[in-house]
């Protein structure tokens, strides 16, 4: 093998560069390498995030469900009927879409006052 000292000026060059484009090109395969392992990482943290949202809503709705039922039953209706109103659509989706739309909580409250006083007719009769 040729020792680079005895190579001539124009071969030494071409070297080099040759050698500079070769580290560039294992630099940006790196930094891509890198890049994708932190959008894989992000991925992952995101189906996580959304697996437990999913599960806890899950487990919040059918837990108010379940509270509305046994309260019901017992005679008050005025919290059994808060407990199973719109707001159960509500936290199931704050839970399940991780985000809070404020027009669904307004368009809750009048359902949520057409289900007392219907619960109060009923009990009228």
């Amino acid at each position: 093998m040729i020792a680079l000292a005895q190579l001539p000026p124009d071969h030494f060059k071409l070297a080099l560069k040759t050698a500079e484009a070769q580290l560039a090109r294992n630099h940006e395969l790196r930094m891509e390498q890198e890049r994708s392992r932190v959008r894989e990482a992000a991925a992952a943290r995101s189906h996580a995030l959304l697996a437990w949202g999913l599960g806890a809503g899950f487990v919040v709705v059918i837990g108010m469900i379940t509270a509305a039922v046994v309260v019901g039953l017992r005679g008050h209706v005025w919290l059994s009927a808060s407990l199973s109103g719109p707001g159960v659509a509500v936290l199931a989706s704050l839970f399940v879409l991780r985000r809070f739309d404020a027009r669904t909580a307004n368009n809750a409250r009048p359902a949520r006052s057409g289900a007392l006083t219907n619960d109060q007719a009923l009990d009228g009769v």
